[in-house]
């Protein structure tokens, strides 16, 4: 686990879980608060912004920030 953790901080999810796709399902179900911000945050960077009202943009733009926190503040698990 924690070595997926580690992938998630520098990786997309799915990259992170290139080499062990079949724990997917149960990794995303794991309460680990760096995967669980990597997952939303592939998401929210999926997301098309021109489909947007503003205010949606201004959330989306603000939980961004804050994934990102989540993932900068834990760069020392490795």
């Amino acid at each position: 686990m924690k070595i997926i953790e580690a992938r998630c901080l520098v990786m997309s999810f799915e990259e992170s879980t290139a080499d062990v796709p079949h724990l997917r399902p149960m990794l995303q179900a794991w309460p680990s608060e760096i995967v669980q911000a990597r997952i939303e945050f592939d998401h929210v960077s999926r997301m098309e912004l021109s489909s947007l009202t503003l205010l949606e943009i201004v959330r989306v733009s603000k939980l961004k920030r804050e994934l990102m926190i989540t993932l900068y503040n834990n760069k020392s698990i490795k």
